[in-house]
């Protein structure tokens, strides 16, 4: 088995008989919670990186500016203030994306907690129920672990919504960073 770090309960779902995860959950995608947080942790260093990157530029493009009269300063300082605010939005971007990344974390790793509990809860009861069945009970027995199953698929399911509803959100926030795009595409002009 391969070495599990510490936040990761994906490993236990392996305790869960296989017979019954596979018909219950279906296939459970390879999740790996510490790669995830480090793709956070990543992400928001490059963030940090570029707020101290801007202002350094912001700082030593005011002492150019200083240098320079008329026109020209005027161009620099523009040109100066159009860097600055692309590596602001982009340091908001990887910021974003790193908090994306610790959401997903966290949310597959309630969801692996859920599943695993679940899937104890429906051992027991898969051992209750072959007891009521011998005794006549075999009907609830069925009820009972059709309700449990339902229970773990609505869990997986909604890791994947929750998964897709961060993501989307996530790509609105870097859209609205972005803004209008100010390029304007000429229409093609008619062959002659």
């Amino acid at each position: 088995m391969p070495e599990q770090q510490p936040g990761d309960a994906s490993h236990l779902l392996a305790e869960v008989p296989g017979a019954v995860r596979d018909l219950v959950i279906g296939h459970w995608p390879a999740t790996s919670v510490p790669g995830m947080r480090g793709n956070g942790d990543a992400y928001m260093r490059a963030s940090a990186d570029l707020k101290n990157s801007a202002d350094e530029y912001e700082a030593r493009g005011a002492l150019a500016e200083q240098a320079l009269t008329g026109a020209s300063r005027e161009g620099l300082a523009q040109r100066n203030r159009s860097v600055v605010k692309a590596m602001r939005d982009q340091a908001a971007v990887c910021e974003g994306l790193g908090r994306q990344c610790y959401d997903t974390a966290d949310a597959t790793l309630e969801v692996q907690h859920q599943l695993i509990v679940t899937g104890i809860i429906l051992g027991a009861q898969l051992a209750y129920d072959a007891l009521l069945f011998f005794q006549g009970g075999g009907l609830k027995a069925l009820n009972d672990r059709i309700a449990a199953e339902v229970a773990m698929r609505e869990a997986v399911e909604q890791l994947a919504v929750r998964t897709g509803e961060e993501a989307a959100a996530g790509a609105v926030r870097r859209a609205a960073l972005r803004g209008p795009s100010t390029r304007r595409r000429s229409a093609p002009s008619p062959a002659a």
